[in-house]
Parts: C-alpha cells; sequence; structure tokens
C-alpha cells in the first residue's frame, strides 16, 4: 500500500514538473513570436514630413489662426519702410530680430507704434552689459548655491555673464527698439537653479478700487501701472500659489474679485495675466530672459519679474517684449500660448490688421539697386548692348604682324610702278610685261598659236577668247597710249586673254 502511495506521489511530481516546463516553453514561444512580429517583419510607421510651405512660413499656423478670430494678415520677407506703410491699424510681429535696423526705420516703427498699435518683438541676444537689481540677486543665489568656488566652471561662466564689460554676440546686429526700452535677451545658462514654485502679484485691492472709480471709459486699461513705485510694489509684493480655502479672512478681503489658481509651474512655464483681459495664462517659457538696463524705461506690464513677458508704452501704442518667439510651428500649440496671443493681438481693439515681419535681415545692395533703381538699371543695360554692337562693327579677326623686309619691297614696287606711270618709258615697260606674261601663258597652255604669222595669231586669239579683235591687235601689237584711259584698257585686255588661257 506504502509503495502505490509513494508511486501516486512521484507520478504526480513528474506531472508537475512537466506542466511547469511545458508552460515555460509556451511562453517562450509566445515571447519569441511576439518579439519576431515587433521587430522582423515590416510594418507601417508613421513619419512627420514638414510641407515646403510649413517650412517657408514660421508663423503659418499663427496667421491661421488670426485668419479664423478676425484679423487680416499681411507678411513680408524683410523689413522696410514699405512694410510700415502698409501694416495699417493693428499689431506688427517680428519674427526673426536677428538683423540689421537703421535709424530711420526705428524712427518709422515707433510713429507707427506711436499712433496706437501694437509691435511684439523679441530683443537680440547680447551679454550681461549693465545688471540690475534682479540680475545681481542671482549672482548672489548662484554664489551661495556653489559656494563660491572660484575653481568651478561654472561660477567662472557666471562671472563673465555678469561682467559690466560684456558686449553683443553679434557685432553686426542692431537692436534700435531694445535699446529704445532699455531691455535685451541673454542666456543665463543657470535653468537649473532657477525657482520651481510660482508665484502671483499679490491684489491692490485699494489702488484697484481707486483706479477703478478714476478710470473714465475712454482711458487705457494700462493707465493705472503709470506710478512706478505702485508698479514696484505690485510686483514684487507676491504670495505661493496656495488655495484659500480654510482661509475666511481672504475670502472676504476680495467678495468681489476671483482668483486665478495657478498649480506648481515648470521651469519651461510661466505665468502672464494680462490687465486688459483678466484672465490667467500658462504659457511657455525657454532658456532665454530678459534684463532691463538700470536706466530703461519702466514697463506697464511684466511678468516673472521681466524676464518672460513686458510691455511698454510708448504713445497711444504698446511695445510687447518677449525673449523668444513662442508663436511659431509646434509652440502655438504648447500650453496657452495661441491665447496669449490672441491677446496680445487684442492690444489693439480696434484694428484687426496683422503685420508679421520675417527676417530682419537687411537686403543686399542689389537687390536693393534693382528695386529703387530698376528703370536707371535698364537704360544702362540698354547702352551697353548699343554701344557694343556699334563697336563690333568695327572689329575684326587680327592680322598677324607683316614681315618687314617684304613690306618694304612691296613698297618699292609701288612706287616704281607709280614712277612708271608717269613716263612714256615706263608705259610702254609695264605693256610689254603684260605682253611677255601673255606670251609665257600661251606657250604652256597653246604654243601651237605662237606658230602662226600675226594676222592669223591676232584672230584666233580673239575667236577663241571672245574679244574684239581690233581692240586686240592694238594691245597685242601697238606701243603704249599715252591717254591712262586707253592704256589701261590695252592692259585689261592682255589680263583677260592670259585668264581664259590660265583657266
Amino acid at each position: 500500500m506504502s509503495s502505490r502511495i509513494q508511486r501516486k506521489s512521484s507520478a504526480t511530481r513528474f506531472e508537475t514538473r512537466d506542466l511547469i516546463i511545458w508552460g515555460v516553453m509556451a511562453l517562450l514561444c509566445i515571447g519569441g513570436g511576439w518579439w519576431w512580429l515587433q521587430n522582423m517583419e515590416r510594418k507601417w510607421q508613421p513619419t512627420l514630413n514638414a510641407l515646403e510651405e510649413y517650412r517657408k512660413h514660421p508663423m503659418l499656423a499663427a496667421q491661421r489662426l488670426a485668419t479664423l478670430n478676425g484679423y487680416h494678415v499681411k507678411e513680408f520677407e524683410h523689413f522696410s519702410l514699405e512694410a510700415v506703410d502698409k501694416a495699417g491699424r493693428g499689431s506688427l510681429i517680428m519674427s526673426n530680430n536677428d538683423g540689421i535696423m537703421n535709424g530711420e526705420q526705428r524712427d518709422a516703427l515707433l510713429a507707427w507704434v506711436a499712433q496706437g498699435n501694437t509691435l511684439i518683438t523679441f530683443p537680440q541676444i547680447r551679454y550681461q552689459v549693465d545688471p540690475d537689481p534682479s540680475a545681481e540677486k542671482m549672482r548672489e543665489e548662484v554664489n551661495k548655491t556653489l559656494k563660491g568656488d572660484p575653481r568651478d566652471p561654472l561660477t567662472e561662466e557666471t562671472e563673465a555673464l555678469f561682467e559690466p564689460s560684456g558686449r553683443r554676440i553679434d557685432n553686426n546686429m542692431q537692436d534700435p527698439i531694445g535699446e529704445y526700452l532699455g531691455v535685451y535677451t541673454y542666456n543665463p545658462k543657470l535653468a537649473r537653479i532657477a525657482s520651481a514654485q510660482a508665484t502671483l502679484p499679490k491684489p491692490e485691492t485699494e489702488n484697484q478700487a481707486a483706479s477703478a472709480s478714476q478710470i473714465s471709459p475712454q482711458n487705457d486699461e494700462y493707465d493705472g501701472y503709470d506710478d512706478e513705485d505702485e508698479w514696484e510694489d505690485e510686483i514684487n509684493a507676491s504670495v505661493p500659489v496656495t488655495s484659500n480655502e480654510g482661509n475666511p479672512q481672504a475670502s472676504a478681503d476680495y467678495p468681489d474679485q476671483q482668483l486665478d489658481l495657478v498649480p506648481t509651474l515648470a521651469n519651461n512655464q510661466s505665468f502672464v495675466r494680462l490687465p486688459h483681459t483678466g484672465r490667467g495664462l500658462i504659457v511657455s517659457r525657454g532658456p532665454l530672459r530678459l534684463v532691463g538696463f538700470k536706466r530703461g524705461q519702466t514697463p506697464l506690464y511684466q511678468a516673472d519679474d521681466g524676464t518672460s513677458l513686458r510691455v511698454y508704452q510708448v504713445g497711444k501704442g504698446k511695445i510687447v517684449v518677449m525673449p523668444q518667439n513662442i508663436f511659431t510651428h509646434h509652440s502655438l500649440q504648447r500650453e496657452d500660448n495661441a491665447q496669449l496671443l490672441l491677446d496680445l493681438l487684442s492690444l489693439t481693439p480696434d484694428g484687426k490688421q496683422l503685420t508679421i515681419i520675417k527676417n530682419l535681415k537687411a537686403m543686399h545692395w542689389p537687390e536693393l539697386v534693382w528695386k529703387y533703381f530698376s528703370l536707371a538699371v535698364l537704360s544702362l543695360g540698354l547702352l551697353i548692348i548699343l554701344w557694343a554692337w556699334r563697336k563690333a562693327r568695327r572689329f575684326g579677326a587680327i592680322l598677324p604682324e607683316p614681315n618687314l623686309e617684304r613690306r618694304s619691297l612691296l613698297e618699292h614696287i609701288d612706287a616704281s610702278a607709280r614712277w612708271a606711270w608717269t613716263t612714256a618709258i615706263g608705259r610702254q615697260n609695264m605693256l610689254d610685261a603684260a605682253r611677255a606674261a601673255c606670251k609665257e601663258s600661251l606657250r604652256r597652255r597653246a604654243p601651237e598659236l605662237l606658230r602662226l604669222n600675226t594676222t592669223e595669231q591676232i584672230h584666233e586669239l580673239a575667236s577663241q577668247s571672245g574679244l574684239d579683235a581690233q581692240a586686240l591687235a592694238n594691245a597685242w601689237l601697238d606701243s603704249a597710249a599715252a591717254h591712262p584711259l586707253q592704256f589701261t584698257k590695252q592692259i585689261q585686255l592682255l589680263q583677260r586673254l592670259r585668264a581664259h588661257y590660265e583657266r
């Protein structure tokens, strides 16, 4: 009985082990088949291909968004006075601010803004030139984080960043708008020490109530921010982003105002709340930061202590300054960037014209010459073609330099012939030479004619050559004529006779 139980338990153990082995093998086969299908078999995979229009127009999505919201969009390849003249009433975005802007263009652009329009621009990148208190605070924070180790490479990089004798990265670039406002862009390269805790400007109930009671409907929404001390108090007095739950006093202080409850923001996010809209937006924030000169203009509004966005008042219009363009390509769909663009465009409520400048780089001088002096260029080209055509008729193949000895001999023969022509003996010698040459040709071509007597010879020569017999006899037998015309006819008849037998 015990042996039977033992055999039964052994069989049970073998069956369990076999099941485990077969189960593991089945799992291996299934896993191997899945891996093969995932890695060895062909399958369709999506690929991102940018359209040609998308590559040529970085702000294509922004254009479509503005068009859907009732804006008439114009786009220019380069910034020019013509673009400012055609901007109309509305907003202008300087998509790429790398390049050159002269003083005339700056004055025209500022005059256009002062009429009540909005300019959205992105200052050029510089090293730190005139650090403001916020920059000094960042320096202290960096030194505290690095414990002031002078051997730390980041400490050296930070000191070079805040060096007062800094310079612009590209000396060929000019940013008159940034210099006019006293603001520029720089890359601190210190994102790892930036605080991720978002703060909101502390509401000033009394100031807002006083401003609301004094501002008329015709006044601008930013008039309450004109006082510099009030603005500094409103920006610097900030509270952590927390909820008002369990704090009835806070709710009682602001019964008619609903505070935006914003969660903790990441380093690549920023909180913006434009006064004329009152809504809080979370927008993208890149590695670049805005820095203002000590003597720069005071902004009407700024976000993140002025490092992410600033709004300046220029006449009746406004200039919006940001460190980088967050309205291009896919950046527009991140966070609330699209809504921020619409809010910035609404700074000019009665303007539905949006002008986009793709590039600030000045056109090359051939393009400028063709643009402003095309008629003069065409006229000059036509004159050059006419001059070349007239001169080409007088040009020809270049002959080789003649032999001086041969030239001297020819000149001597020519002079002798001119002298012989003037005397009777000379004319007779020339006529005898022509007769001798003609007889030499007959001796080689028709020797039988020379055996005939003179009368038969003249008759036969006249019949074969088709010449007049009387004139031929005069040239063959008579002396040289004294009259030039008759002498010339004698020579011509002998030459024609010789040519007849030389063919």
